[in-house]
């Protein structure tokens, strides 16, 4: 006799069945193969298609340990690190796992802008020689214990398994030399064996690590534990990586690079973990870039021949200025050209008046991060009329009035009305409130698009100023400040940078050039004529911030 089931209950039937059957597969697993495994993110945002098991640090300040920010990693953001239970025949213990990429004595890497021993300048994340690559450390709480057999071997140790750094090793050798108070591990784990020799009852590190039989001289251990009645308890591990590189005596790693590929021993990476260097922005293109972009706004200083300069830049309205600011004119610098003056700071409110016809002057509505500067042209003048002509350099005219028995009028650049006075008598000199305070003169520093500013003083020096504003967090005291001065040598004129930032020469380029903390891309350099200085700033005028991936294997990036 035949069961009359209708079709649609037997697959009801067959996913109950299913269902009930993956449960008790789950359930029969353990934490470690059952746990979900999710990337973590600390200082920023995630980045899109990282590898499980992977945790990103971001928003990491140009010339900054990569750790500094979060000195200390656990299970809390790294999945990896999570706590683990072991269980011997003498009791159970709980690994806690913390991972320090940053000593506050020693530091750790860092990223900075240097010279490899081998390569061009370039943006890199750093480990010096001498300082740790990381620290791994291992608590047992209450204490992973052991009885000490005839052999002096820590039989309930055989067998377990123990987490480290997204793989899991089997111990399967512990030896303890009670005398000389000496521990040998062994553990077996994909990549191979791993053995770690120390004395238990110092505080001192081991240089005795092997992977797969060969010597790590990069790396250090230290495991502390303690005899009792015939027990072995071990109450931590600690394991340390030092850079060994394959060239030189530190390693650099550059951008969408692995800290493995540059070491002499990548085996003292323990687990499925490498440092991934991701560059400016965090992102790791698909192949290498040919250079680093550090595409943004531009602050440049052009040389014209051998004997001027014109200054480039554009204002926070995206306004882009061309002028000439300075010169050799009879054997003396001069801020403008041949046939001009620059003025960027006024004489005051009366007689005698500066800024003559066809001279050229800044003004700024406010010297903060959101000023607008202008430069302008004065053009020409109708006294009789009340009305004084100006060009805008970035295009564009306007019209001022004033009154015809004072000179004293109102003009209207940028959206914003400036005060000024003309000098009633021939040539029509006259004098403007340029840094827009309420008083003819004043000084007009430039402020140039997203906030950064260029100072002018006497002598042909100038200085690039970022505002401690403009940062995101633990800017320099003061702000970011680069010097540079303009010089003459009879009718020739260079430009230098004198402080602020270590310039490197770049035999690719061969410009010399650096980074600044705030990300501001220095090059100074020309092959023809004096120098040209540039300033390219962050994109946005933003901070420049790197990233770094911890976990992800430079193959899985």
């Amino acid at each position: 006799m035949k069961l009359a089931i209708p079709f649609e209950a037997r697959i009801f039937l067959v996913v109950v069945l299913v269902g009930m059957i993956s449960i008790l597969v789950i359930l029969d697993s353990s934490p470690e193969e059952a746990r979900i495994i999710t990337p973590r993110v600390i200082q920023g945002l995630q980045q899109p298609v990282e590898p499980t098991n992977t945790l990103i640090i971001s928003g990491i300040d140009i010339g900054q340990e990569i750790g500094f920010k979060s000195p200390t990693i656990t299970g809390n953001e790294f999945a990896c690190l999570a706590d683990r239970t072991i269980v011997t025949d003498r009791g159970r213990a709980t690994a806690k796992y913390s991972l320090s990429l940053f000593d506050a004595v020693d530091g750790g890497c860092l990223v900075t802008f240097a010279r490899p021993e081998r390569g061009d300048p370039g943006l890199f994340m750093k480990c010096p020689a001498g300082k740790k690559i990381y620290d791994l450390t291992i608590i047992f709480e209450p204490s992973l214990d052991s009885d000490i057999e005839d052999d002096d071997e820590l039989e309930d140790l055989i067998g377990e398994r123990l987490p480290l750094l997204g793989m899991t090793y089997d111990i399967v050798k512990a030896d303890i030399d009670t005398n000389s108070k000496r521990l040998k591990l062994r553990l077996l784990g994909p990549t191979g064996s791993l053995d770690f020799v120390d004395k238990y009852d110092d505080n001192l590190f081991s240089d005795d690590v092997r992977a797969n039989g060969r010597r790590i001289h990069d790396a250090q251990i230290r495991i502390r534990g303690f005899e009792s009645s015939g027990e072995f308890r071990i109450s931590s591990l600690e394991y340390r990586l030092f850079p060994l590189p394959v060239v030189g005596k530190d390693v650099y790693v550059a951008d969408h690079q692995g800290t493995k590929q540059h070491l002499r021993t990548p085996g003292g990476f323990l687990g499925d973990f490498d440092l991934l260097f991701k560059g400016i922005g965090g992102t790791v293109p698909s192949t290498p870039p040919p250079r680093p972009s550090y595409g943004g706004a531009v602050i440049a200083f052009d040389a014209v021949g051998d004997d001027s300069y014109k200054m480039i830049f554009t204002n926070n309205q995206g306004r882009q200025y061309r002028f000439p600011v300075i010169t050799v004119e009879g054997g003396s610098l001069k801020f403008g050209d041949d046939d001009k003056d620059f003025f960027f700071t006024g004489a005051g409110a009366g007689p005698p008046f500066n800024i003559e016809l066809r001279d050229l002057f800044a003004v700024t509505n406010r010297e903060t991060r959101n000023g607008i500067t202008n430069i302008l042209s004065y053009d020409t003048v109708d006294v009789s009329a009340g009305k004084a002509y100006f060009s805008d350099y970035a295009g564009g005219s306007t019209v001022g009035t004033f009154d015809t028995t004072t000179g004293d009028g109102t003009v209207n650049f940028g959206g914003t009305p400036y005060a000024f006075k003309v000098d009633l008598s021939a040539p029509h000199s006259m004098t403007i409130d340029q840094d827009n305070d309420g008083s003819l003169g004043g000084e007009a520093e430039i402020v140039t698009q997203g906030g950064p500013r260029i100072d002018f003083a006497g002598g042909g020096s100038g200085r690039l100023e970022i505002d401690v504003s403009l940062f995101h967090d633990e800017a320099p005291a003061g702000g970011e400040n680069i010097n540079f001065a303009f010089s003459k040598e009879g009718s020739d004129i260079d430009v230098a940078v004198t402080s602020g930032i270590d310039l490197i020469k770049n035999d690719a380029t061969g410009k010399n050039e650096g980074l600044s903390q705030f990300g501001v891309f220095v090059q100074l350099g020309n092959r023809n004529t004096a120098n040209d200085l540039v300033f390219n700033m962050p994109v946005r005028g933003g901070q420049r911030r790197v990233a770094v991936s911890v976990g992800a294997p430079t193959g899985q990036a």
